[in-house]
């Protein structure tokens, strides 16, 4: 994450290692994305977990066995405090250009800790949950998103 926030729209990036025997340099992956955080945090109750997608056949003598598949990391978050501004600029937005098939970016805190790793991957929404009206000047929805691995 870089320190603060810059409106860009094109990156080059020049490598030159001269030294390098190999001839290459290898990168796993760039990020680049909008970021944004609600004014008023996330509501209590935020559900972090895993889809299993390991499945299991039962032979005829109860015999189990399992086509091990690696699991992927879930989060749940209720959006239950937005203003009308970040209700339909900001997610409504969201579900429009992403949709359930384009990267979200999930960073659910920037602080460095052990458990950034955990609480930070590359997803995507299951689901697009309707935006609610629930009292006057407040709006909520929430997110549903599934690790792309």
């Amino acid at each position: 994450f870089l320190p603060e926030l810059f409106l860009i729209k094109r990156v080059d990036i020049e490598i030159v290692d001269s030294s390098n025997p190999d001839g290459f340099d290898e990168f796993w992956r760039f990020f680049f994305a909008d970021a944004w955080q609600p004014s008023v945090n996330v509501g209590y109750g935020s559900q972090f977990g895993y889809q299993n997608t390991t499945t299991v056949t039962e032979a005829y003598d109860t015999t189990e066995y399992f086509d091990v598949r690696r699991q992927k990391r879930t989060l749940n978050v209720d959006f239950s405090r937005l203003t009308e501004e970040e209700a339909f600029q900001r997610m409504y937005s969201l579900q429009r250009t992403q949709g359930v098939d384009k990267e979200i970016l999930v960073a659910y805190n920037r602080e460095e800790n052990v458990q950034q790793y955990a609480k930070t991957f590359l997803g995507r929404s299951q689901q697009l949950d309707p935006i609610t009206h629930p009292f006057i000047e407040n709006y909520s929805t929430t997110l549903s998103l599934l690790e792309i691995l």
